[in-house]
C-alpha cells in the first residue's frame, strides 16, 4: 500500500501497525476524509472494528480503533468518543478495567480533549490507582497545572467514587491558565533527547494555555473545587495552611516544579504522595533529581514516567 500524502493520518495508527503498510480500512477512511466526507470514514472504520473476526488481527483493530478517535475528536463527537471507549468492541480496554475506561470517556467528554496519543490513557490510569492508594489518608488535594482539566476530572472522579457525595470540596488547582512561562536554562533540550523535536514545540511560552471559565465549565460536575490563579510560586502566597494527602504536578518546566516541591513536600501527610507528571521532561527530571538529594527523599519511577514521592 503506498503511503498517504495528502492526508493526515496520525504517527500512532503507523505505530499500532508495527511496521506494517496502511491497512485498506484506513486508506479508503483517510480518502473519504481528504474528499470531505467524514461521516463516511466513520462508518469504514466502524464497520471494520465491528466485524466478527476483527479480533483476528489485533494490530489492525488497534490501528483502526486509533483512527476512529482521530476521526471523532476531528469532528468535536466527544460524547462519541467516550462511547467508543467503552464498547464491547473496542480493542483498547485498559488492563480489563471498564471502570477506567467509563471514567476516561467521560474526562475525555467533559473537557474535550484529545484522546490522541492514546498510550497517555494508561498513564492516567496508573494516576488513579496511585491515588486509590492514599485513600486511608486524611487532607485535601492538589494539582498544578491543570491544561483544560484532563487529570482534574478523572482525579475527581476517583473521589466521587470513594464518596458519592463528593462535589470538589477540598480539591485545589493551581493554574496560571496562559499556559507554560518562560523556559529556564535547566530545561534546555540535549541534542540526543529522542523526544528534542515534539519538546522543543510543547516547552514554548503559552503552551497549553486554557482560560478559567473553559476549565471551570468543563469541571462544572464538581463545583466546590476550589481555583488558585497565578503564576507559581506566587500562587502559594498567603495560603492558609493546610494538610495534603496527594498532590499532583503537571507543570513540565524547572521553576515551578521546583517551587512545588518545596511549598507541598512539608505539607503532605504521612502516607500521603507527590506524583509529577513530567519526569520525561529534561528540567522536571532535573528538578525532582536535585531536590530530592537536597532533602533527603526518595522517589520512584513508574512505567509511564511519573516521579512518585511517598511521604
Amino acid at each position: 500500500m503506498k503511503p498517504l500524502v495528502s492526508v493526515n493520518v496520525p504517527e500512532e495508527v503507523y505505530a499500532a501497525l508495527e511496521g506494517r503498510p496502511l491497512t485498506s480500512t484506513v486508506w479508503h477512511a483517510a480518502q473519504s476524509l481528504a474528499a470531505g466526507k467524514p461521516d463516511q470514514a466513520e462508518a469504514i472504520v466502524r464497520r471494520r472494528l465491528m466485524r466478527a473476526d476483527a479480533a483476528a488481527d489485533p494490530a489492525s483493530a488497534r490501528a483502526a480503533f486509533i483512527y476512529l478517535l482521530y476521526l471523532l475528536h476531528q469532528q468535536r463527537k466527544h460524547e462519541e468518543i467516550a462511547a467508543a471507549l467503552c464498547a464491547p468492541w473496542s480493542p483498547m480496554h485498559n488492563g480489563g478495567d471498564p471502570d477506567f475506561d467509563r471514567m476516561y470517556g467521560a474526562a475525555i467528554s467533559a473537557t474535550r480533549s484529545n484522546p490522541l496519543p492514546f498510550k497517555r490513557s494508561q498513564r492516567f490510569r496508573e494516576l488513579v490507582r496511585l491515588l486509590s492508594s492514599t485513600r486511608r489518608v486524611g487532607g485535601e488535594l492538589a494539582e498544578c497545572g491543570c491544561y483544560r482539566g484532563l487529570s482534574s476530572h478523572l482525579l475527581c472522579q476517583a473521589l466521587a467514587a470513594e464518596s458519592p457525595t463528593f462535589g470538589g470540596a477540598g480539591f485545589h488547582i493551581f493554574d496560571s491558565f496562559e499556559g507554560l512561562s518562560a523556559p529556564a536554562p535547566e530545561d534546555a533540550i540535549p541534542e540526543a533527547h529522542p523526544d528534542r523535536e515534539r519538546l522543543a514545540v510543547m516547552t514554548k511560552t503559552g503552551r497549553f494555555a486554557a482560560s478559567l471559565e473553559t476549565v471551570q465549565r468543563n469541571l462544572a460536575r464538581f463545583p466546590a473545587i476550589t481555583y488558585h490563579r497565578g503564576w507559581i510560586p506566587f500562587s502559594f502566597e498567603n495560603l492558609p495552611e493546610r494538610q495534603y494527602r496527594f498532590v499532583h504536578l503537571d507543570v513540565d518546566l524547572y521553576n515551578p516544579t521546583r517551587d512545588s516541591l518545596a511549598y507541598f513536600h512539608r505539607r503532605v501527610a504521612m502516607g500521603g504522595m507527590i506524583v509529577s507528571d513530567d519526569y520525561s521532561w529534561p528540567g522536571a527530571r532535573r528538578a525532582i533529581e536535585e531536590f530530592c538529594a537536597q532533602n533527603a527523599l526518595r522517589f520512584t519511577v513508574t512505567d509511564f514516567e511519573q516521579a512518585v514521592i511517598r511521604l
